[in-house]
């Protein structure tokens, strides 16, 4: 009798503790399925974990990367806006030349224009001291101070002298090749000739400010000698026409690069997050049916379990 009630009691002990097992694994599966997480601790996937770890880091490095590519793309979107509005600008003061030397031009009419150019001097102005975040685009790497210090006539406003007060240092981010590109364009290229200089280019000998303020001043005198010609203005502002382009085509190269880094960053973002889903997602169907493969067991345990007491109950009364 004595060693059936100790029989039994160790029967008992090891089905509380499967069912106690059991009980636990459904516990488990049912928060998985309800986070949609298959790691929820350490323990369920060690290996699993590690590989997650590391690929979030990458993922991390990844978007550190992307932020600067992104305010790299800003600011070469800034200043190609910047460039096509010089462009723009310069085409009109071309025109204006052109329309000068007509010999069929009255005083009066070369007056209207000096004034035209008085604005569009202006305007180049402004489109030099272009700003973004508080940042002066043209400025080389000096970008808290303006590109671009003017000089007017006390007595009539006009514009007399526009000085650079940048630097030619070219702005640079890393690609991810381990290159670099760069996202500015300068102002003034005065002691760097390898970079084009925007307004004022020290290869061609062209300042564009100087070169305006020339041809208003000479038609501000009705004087069309000098305008056409082998060195003329108008020869001086075809070169600064250049100058401009080659900037944008400049920029426009640049932003081309990082265009590329972008989709490569975009492609491995993807190809990583597929990878830590893989790792980290549940697969809720498979588990859902683990949970009722489970279920029926605990259930049909619990049953046998039942009849088991009773049996042993009936043998010992």
């Amino acid at each position: 009798m004595s060693m059936g009630r100790v029989s039994m009691n160790g029967l008992t002990q090891r089905m509380i503790s499967k069912l106690t097992d059991s009980v636990k694994s459904q516990e488990e599966l049912f928060e998985k399925i309800s986070s949609g997480k298959n790691i929820l601790r350490p323990s369920d996937d060690p290996i699993g974990l590690s590989r997650s770890m590391g690929l979030n880091d990458n993922l991390n490095r990844l978007s550190e990367y992307e932020n600067v590519i992104s305010a790299a793309d800003v600011w070469t979107n800034i200043t190609t806006a910047s460039l096509d509005s010089a462009t723009s600008t310069w085409k009109r003061v071309n025109e204006v030349a052109i329309g000068a030397a007509d010999g069929t031009k009255t005083a009066e009419d070369r007056l209207a224009m000096a004034e035209e150019l008085e604005q569009l001097l202006q305007h180049m102005i402004q489109i030099g001291n272009t700003t973004h975040g508080g940042r002066y685009i043209f400025s080389g790497s000096k970008t808290q101070t303006p590109a671009f210090n003017v000089e007017t006539d006390p007595n009539t406003g006009r514009v007399t002298g526009v000085f650079f007060q940048g630097n030619s240092e070219t702005r640079e981010v890393k690609t991810k090749d381990g290159g670099v590109v760069p996202i500015n364009a300068l102002g003034s290229n005065g002691g760097n000739p390898d970079v084009p200089g925007t307004f004022i280019d020290s290869t061609s000998g062209v300042n564009a400010f100087n070169t305006l303020i020339e041809l208003r001043d000479k038609l501000l005198n009705n004087d069309t000698i000098g305008l056409s010609g082998e060195g003329g203005v108008i020869e001086d502002i075809e070169k600064a026409a250049r100058n401009i382009t080659t900037s944008q085509v400049r920029v426009g190269g640049s932003q081309e690069i990082l265009e590329l880094d972008k989709n490569r960053l975009i492609e491995q973002n993807s190809i990583i997050e597929q990878r830590i889903s893989e790792i980290e997602d549940a697969d809720t169907v498979q588990l859902i049916l683990e949970l009722n493969n489970i279920q029926n067991v605990y259930e049909a345990a619990l049953s046998a379990g039942g009849k088991l007491f009773q049996q042993g109950l009936l043998n010992f009364i």
